[in-house]
């Protein structure tokens, strides 16, 4: 009897472990869209559980890609359509499939502005050696729920946005580089009130030797 309890506390143990393990990795998992940004494109990752999707776009998209749950990558069957300025893709999965809808859109700048047509969760990762926060420089708007920095770049995550993400982006030397240019136009500038001052004071002293001799004249 005393080995059967043993063996069912070890079995509980067990199982408390396990589902402590599952909700973890749940916790780790962003079930939202990802953009990517580099200097010339954004990549996008979108969750995808369905058949047929619709997408409609600013941007045309390019290097459209399904990467399964099971990690392999394949072409999408879609339809194109562009209207009203908006660029729509019916894609055809010929069945339920469940993954990662991958495609790039042009981008350029370090000003990034998602307008979105609901509120869901979404990431944005900048271009690695630039970062946000800086209200000179540029911020993220609205405040991101979660910042994350790392080699690869600096994650920004919404849980619920709203309808408008805005990410003013520069590169992490850049303040240091902002405190030097108005470091330099300090100086200048107390150089510059030095010779002014300077300036009138030989004219002062030019004006006042103009008028002895004038007077010795006299």
């Amino acid at each position: 009897m005393k080995d059967l309890s043993l063996l069912k506390m070890k079995i509980a143990i067990l199982a408390f472990a396990m589902l402590a393990f599952v909700c973890l990795s749940q916790a780790g998992e962003f079930n939202g869209t990802i953009y990517r940004l580099s200097s010339t494109q954004v990549q996008v990752t979108q969750p995808v559980n369905a058949s047929i999707y619709n997408l409609t776009l600013h941007e045309k998209a390019g290097d459209l890609v399904f990467i399964g749950s099971d990690g392999l990558e394949t072409a999408v069957n879609s339809s194109y359509s562009y209207w009203a300025g908006e660029h729509k893709y019916k894609i055809d999965f010929g069945g339920n499939v469940t993954g990662d809808l991958v495609y790039t859109i042009p981008y350029q700048g370090q000003q990034f502005i998602l307008p979105l047509k609901e509120s869901h969760p979404v990431k944005v990762i900048l271009p690695p050696g630039y970062t946000t926060g800086d209200h000179i420089l540029g911020i993220a708007k609205p405040q991101p729920d979660q910042i994350m920095a790392d080699k690869n770049g600096t994650e920004l995550t919404w849980n619920n946005p709203g309808l408008i993400i805005d990410v003013g982006y520069y590169q992490e030397n850049a303040p240091d580089t902002l405190k030097k240019i108005f470091a330099l136009l300090a100086v200048m500038a107390v150089i510059v009130l030095i010779e002014y001052y300077a300036s009138i004071k030989r004219l002062r002293a030019i004006s006042r030797e103009a008028e002895k001799k004038a007077k010795g004249r006299v």
